[in-house]
């Protein structure tokens, strides 16, 4: 296991489903203007493309089955059998208590799933393949179980002007050493953040490449928007002692640029994309 799977396989073990319910609430609005409930519905909708080969869907990195609950639920105009891939057992417990024991749960590797070639008809992910080890050969492994003009479907972190009290925020948290045994971790690879980086990361295997940003803006408290903070990977990277001290600074920060009301600005984007197996 890598650093980083070893830092991602601790989160989730302290923190089994906090993904889904942290986003689950969230609406976000898409390039086109169009509302979505939350970026787990963008994905829903994506599946119920018609024109795709027969076979089953997988949610790669599928945590505690929020996602794949949904699309058993969804009226797709084709029925088909979903299975979810997790690294976590831990979340993989989760999934198992949310959808009952029908729903294949396999714990694996991204780069090494344990299914036969071009065996799926649709692969989705949400808020993970830019987290992953070796971004070209989970693309290279999601084109091996893939069907041809099967369906990839992801949403990852896309690059945003940050709200001046999330800056405060990046800035403090960027003079803050990590605890030493992640002081070497690095998620990812930076290219699923944008299109051109899509293009050439799936490009050698996937063609028909969509994307579309979703956006959302909110005004939050300070305290609010540093339990939201407490919520995502960065904060847990730093020694825990440092913590109490590290929010105290934070909402000070905040004061100057909080308004009548006492809240801030806080602003967020993602990437929803979707491409087909060449």
């Amino acid at each position: 296991m890598s650093l980083a799977e070893s830092f991602l396989a601790t989160f989730h073990r302290d923190h089994a489903g906090l993904t889904a319910q942290v986003f689950d609430a969230l609406p976000w609005q898409d390039s086109g203007g169009r509302p979505w409930t939350s970026s787990y519905d963008w994905l829903v909708a994506a599946c119920r493309e018609t024109a795709l080969p027969p076979g089953p869907g997988l949610d790669l990195a599928c945590g505690d089955g929020l996602l794949l609950a949904r699309l058993r639920a969804d009226a797709a105009p084709v029925a088909r059998p979903w299975l979810g891939v997790d690294l976590s057992p831990d979340e993989l417990r989760a999934a198992r208590q949310r959808l009952g024991a029908d729903t294949p749960l396999l714990r694996a590797r991204a780069q090494a799933l344990p299914l036969a070639d071009a065996h799926l008809a649709i692969v989705v992910s949400h808020l993970a393949l830019m987290l992953m080890d070796d971004a070209d050969a989970v693309v290279a492994e999601l084109a091996r179980v893939l069907r041809p003009g099967g369906l990839l479907a992801g949403v990852v972190g896309a690059r945003a002007e940050p709200s001046p009290a999330f800056a405060a925020y990046l800035d403090l948290l960027g003079q803050q050493p990590r605890s030493t045994h992640w002081q070497a971790l690095r998620f990812g690879d930076r290219r699923w953040h944008d299109e051109a980086g899509l293009q050439a990361l799936l490009g050698p295997h996937f063609g028909d490449l969509a994307c579309t940003r979703l956006t959302r803006e909110e005004r939050l408290r300070p305290e609010a928007l540093w339990q939201w903070c407490l919520g995502m990977y960065d904060l847990h990277l730093l020694p825990p002692e440092s913590l109490p001290g590290l929010r105290t600074e934070f909402l000070r920060r905040c004061r100057p640029l909080t308004n009548a009301e006492g809240t801030v600005l806080h602003r967020q984007a993602l990437l929803a994309f979707s491409a087909r197996r060449r």
